[in-house]
């Protein structure tokens, strides 16, 4: 897969009227999922390119910046889960103030039309752009009719009756409904940090932890214990992932950790990928830090057990 950064300034002629879909894409949930398989099949049934176009930082950071919301997927976590679908082509358009303020018209003029040119276009039920949104799925259908590109819609995709969401994965992975969350995002869930040093105190217990600092707008999930698979750089190892306060000692400020089964090395500074598979148990506070070894050690086997590790 191809990467190009801020697409309003380089050429983009290698493209040659690609299949094409637009959006953010935040989690690159199921529905995100189908809709870009789609993009993918189609491009491959034209002999042409298959293009995501997506947008950094999230619109609404520039439109709203007190609404926008806690990412679940920051760019740099974004990237392998679309690499995964087969996409040919990576375009991210640098949102800013100006393209807040395009028109539907300019937007289709400038953006769709002159700078992508596609063969045939595919978004989402409910995709909208331009200044307040105001560009509809109609006025994309009538624009494929005016400048000659395929156009097609695809439907909400339901899970349990519910229509999947970015919105309610958020709010299902806040309440700690972590199954149902990760139903709906179809993979596992992603925390891309850089390894800082912490109190030290796991490495007494006999858990060492990789503390991770993460971006201020990424979403944790509900405080707890996690089973999760850390990679780093190509290779992935098992291991369980805490997330909370650390009530234990009195903690105010909010750690991500992980204890890596079998790891011995160093971390500290390096950029590592923690993805979230199951969560484990509710965040407890311990009469004692040998207390909370005990559990630490239950827990393990829990994690082991889930990972079939036994």
């Amino acid at each position: 897969m191809h990467i190009c950064f801020d697409i309003r300034k380089v050429q983009l002629d290698h493209l040659d009227r690609p299949v094409v879909t637009l959006g953010t894409f935040d989690g690159v949930h199921v529905g995100h999922q189908i809709l870009i398989k789609r993009v993918v099949q189609k491009a491959q049934e034209l002999k042409k390119k298959s293009v995501v176009v997506t947008y950094e930082p999230h619109p609404q950071t520039v439109v709203s910046p007190l609404n926008a919301p806690l990412l679940l997927t920051a760019l740099e976590e974004k990237v392998p889960l679309l690499e995964q679908l087969g996409i040919d082509e990576l375009l991210i358009i640098n949102f800013d103030q100006e393209l807040s303020n395009f028109t539907t018209q300019e937007f289709i003029e400038e953006i769709l039309v002159k700078k992508l040119n596609p063969a045939h276009l595919i978004v989402g039920y409910n995709h909208a752009f331009g200044k307040n949104r105001e560009g509809k799925v109609e006025n994309l259908r009538d624009a494929g009719s005016i400048y000659n590109f395929g156009f097609e819609m695809v439907d909400p995709v339901d899970t349990n009756d519910n229509v999947i969401s970015s919105s309610k994965i958020r709010k299902e992975l806040t309440l700690g409904n972590f199954r149902a969350a990760k139903k709906m995002l179809g993979h596992s869930y992603p925390i891309f940090g850089t390894v800082i040093f912490g109190s030290g105190l796991g490495a007494t217990l006999g858990y060492p932890t990789a503390n991770l600092s993460v971006a201020s707008n990424k979403l944790l999930p509900k405080s707890g214990v996690y089973s999760g698979k850390v990679q780093i750089e190509s290779k992935t190892h098992f291991g369980m992932a805490y997330i909370g306060q650390r009530p234990t000692l009195n903690q105010k400020e909010i750690v991500i950790e992980a204890h890596i089964f079998n790891f011995e090395g160093n971390l500290y500074d390096r950029k590592i990928a923690l993805y979230l598979d199951e969560y484990i148990r509710e965040d407890q506070k311990f009469s004692s830090v040998q207390d909370l070894k005990l559990q630490m050690q239950k827990d393990e086997v829990l994690v082991k057990q889930y990972y079939q590790l036994n």
